[in-house]
Formats: structure tokens, C-alpha cells, sequence
């Protein structure tokens, strides 16, 4: 079986990016403008394009005021959009998380390394 390959990135955006595009396929988009949501949510972005849903994320260039993210989701850091990364590799792949000295997370394709 072949080595692993791996790359480094900057954690956060950087990583997060390559995660949206790569991943799962999604692609930077103009179409999002940001909304306040008061008490019941605070700063947001609001979809307004015709990209299928979850086919797009707020280019860095739409971000609005104070607290306004753009961007894709902060699939390196909360466990929520994490956990979509995980759903879209199915049953073809393998993700074990060890807790040894920092958690760490191996994701395995399972019959892609073949010789």
C-alpha cells in the first residue's frame, strides 16, 4: 500500500477553504449579503443566488459590518460543519479520531491506495 500524502496549510480559513472547494465542492460566491437577525441570531449572511443549496459559500469580498462572516464554514474548528465533511466522505471512508497528545483525525480511503 502507497504512503499517505499530505499537505500544510494555515489553520483556519486557508484549511476551511480547501475543505468547501475540494471537499465538497463548493465554490466562492458574490451572491450573499449580510443581514442582522436581532435576538434571535445576531450577525448573519443571507443567501440570494441561484447556486443550488449548499454549492456555495460567501466570497471574503461580501462580508458586511461588525460580526458579518464570510467565507466558507469553519469546518477546521466546530464540530457542526465538521461533521458534514464526514457525512460527505460515506461509507468509502474510513475517519478515526485518536486523543493522544492533540486530537487528531485520520481520514482513510478504503480501496483507494491500491498497487
Amino acid at each position: 500500500m502507497g504512503q499517505p500524502r499530505g499537505f500544510a496549510v494555515d489553520e483556519g480559513g486557508a484549511l476551511d477553504k480547501l475543505v468547501a472547494e475540494r471537499v465538497l465542492g463548493m465554490v466562492p460566491c458574490q451572491g450573499w449579503a449580510p443581514v442582522y437577525l436581532g435576538s434571535a441570531g445576531g450577525p448573519a449572511m443571507m443567501k440570494g443566488c441561484a447556486h443550488p443549496t449548499d454549492a456555495c459559500y460567501p466570497a471574503a469580498t461580501t462580508g458586511g459590518g461588525s460580526g458579518h462572516r464570510a467565507g466558507p464554514a469553519p469546518y477546521s474548528s466546530s464540530l457542526s460543519p465538521a461533521w458534514r465533511v464526514v457525512e460527505a466522505f460515506g461509507d468509502e471512508w474510513t475517519i478515526t479520531v485518536s486523543r493522544e497528545q492533540e486530537v487528531r483525525a485520520v481520514v482513510t480511503c478504503n480501496g483507494c491506495l491500491r498497487e
